[in-house]
C-alpha cells in the first residue's frame, strides 16, 4: 500500500498537467491577453506542458511553444555524456591529417541555426592554407604542419577520450581533456528535467489569471544538474585519502603474504 501511495504522489503532478491540457486557452486573436513574464522551478513535465512554481509561490501550468526553436536549455555536461549525433563547437590545434595536437579544454554542445556554418576554419592569425586538403597532404609529411582551427561540426564518435567530428568535408580527431569544460546550449524540449529553473515569456486570457494556465511564447531553461551518464555499478574507482594511499580497511597486495 505504501508503495502504491508513493507512486501516486510521484506521478500526480504530471497527471494533473495532462488533465489540464484541454483546458488551456486557445490562440484566439479576439481574446484579450495578459502577459506573464516570470521565473520559476519546473515541478512536473507532461505532454507538451510544464507545471511551474514561480518565485512568488504561484503555481502555473504552461503550454510549451509550438516551435522547439523557442525553447532553449542551457547547462554543463561531463565528457562521458557526449554521444554521436550531437553538434559541437571548439578550438584546437590540428596537423595536416586532421589530428588534434593537444586535449581540448573547452567544448560546447549546441543546436545549429540558419546562421551557423559547419566546418573547420582557421582561427584569427592562423596561417593554415588548405591544411586538410589533398595538396597539403602530398607536399607535407604528417604532423609537419599545424594550425589553430575553430571547429563546428557533428560528433561521429567518442572513444577512449578522443572525439571524431565531421566538420564540413573534414573528419577530425581530437583528444578531450579529462576535466574539459563542456557547456550545453540546445534548442528543444528533450533535455528539460524536473527541478530545472525556467524563465517564462507567456500569455493568458486577461480575465482568467486565477486559473493559473498560460501559453508560452518562449522558455529559457537552466539545468539544475550537470548532464552526465550514470556510472555502472561496480565501475567506481576505489576511494583513497588525499595522499592517494589506500584506506585502513583496504588490503595491500602483500597483506596476505608472510
Amino acid at each position: 500500500m505504501d508503495k502504491l501511495l508513493r507512486m501516486t504522489l510521484f506521478f500526480l503532478p504530471a497527471l494533473l498537467c495532462i488533465l489540464l491540457l484541454d483546458q488551456l486557452p486557445a490562440q484566439d486573436a479576439q481574446v484579450k491577453k495578459a502577459q506573464l513574464r516570470t521565473k520559476g522551478i519546473i515541478t512536473a513535465i507532461g505532454r507538451g506542458l510544464l507545471q511551474v512554481k514561480t518565485a512568488d509561490g504561484g503555481q502555473w501550468v504552461i503550454r510549451a511553444p509550438d516551435s522547439p526553436q523557442s525553447v532553449t536549455v542551457s547547462g554543463s555536461a561531463e565528457p562521458n555524456w557526449l554521444s554521436p549525433g550531437m553538434f559541437v563547437k571548439f578550438t584546437a590545434v590540428f596537423n595536416n591529417k586532421g589530428v588534434g595536437q593537444q586535449p581540448i579544454q573547452q567544448l560546447q554542445v549546441f543546436t545549429p541555426g540558419e546562421m551557423d556554418q559547419l566546418g573547420a576554419f582557421p582561427a584569427a592569425g592562423a596561417n593554415a592554407g588548405n591544411l586538410f586538403g589533398e595538396k597539403a597532404e602530398k607536399k607535407q609529411k604528417p604532423q609537419e604542419v599545424t594550425a589553430n582551427f575553430n571547429v563546428s561540426g557533428q560528433l561521429r564518435g567518442y572513444r577512449d577520450g578522443v572525439i571524431l567530428v565531421a566538420a564540413g568535408r573534414a573528419l577530425l580527431r581530437v583528444p578531450v581533456a579529462e576535466k574539459c569544460s563542456i557547456s550545453v546550449v540546445v534548442k528543444g524540449y528533450q533535455l528539460m528535467r524536473v527541478g530545472d529553473s525556467v524563465t517564462i515569456d507567456a500569455w493568458y486570457p486577461a480575465n482568467q489569471k486565477a486559473l493559473g494556465r498560460a501559453i508560452a511564447n518562449r522558455l529559457d531553461v537552466t539545468a539544475k544538474e550537470t548532464f552526465a551518464r550514470p556510472v555502472p555499478a561496480g565501475k567506481r574507482p576505489a576511494k583513497k585519502d588525499p595522499a592517494g594511499k589506500p584506506k585502513p580497511d583496504e588490503k595491500k597486495p602483500d597483506d596476505d603474504k608472510e
